[in-house]
């Protein structure tokens, strides 16, 4: 699909992608048959799997993140939980 966004899309949404697929959490035949599809892949793809997960992750700034999650969880303890 082009321009789609794994953060736009629903998470019961089946997604063909290199790497991995949305599945239907209601199917559970159709999961048992995916995880059982990925737990026999080969070496190969399992290494080739993990470089893309890697790779996914480094557009993310992880200091910038954790430092405002740090924020907001300060200022919801100096403020009270009721403002969750």
């Amino acid at each position: 699909m082009e321009g789609f966004s794994v953060f736009d899309a629903n998470l019961d949404t089946a997604v063909d992608g290199f790497g991995g697929y949305f599945i239907d959490d209601r199917d559970e035949t159709r999961m048992g048959e995916r995880i059982a599809e990925t737990l026999r892949l080969s070496e190969a793809e399992w290494i080739a799997l993990s470089r893309q997960a890697v790779a996914s992750t480094e557009r993310f700034r992880w200091s910038e993140t954790a430092t405002k999650n740090l924020l907001v969880y300060q200022r919801v303890i100096e403020g009270g939980f009721n403002r969750l």
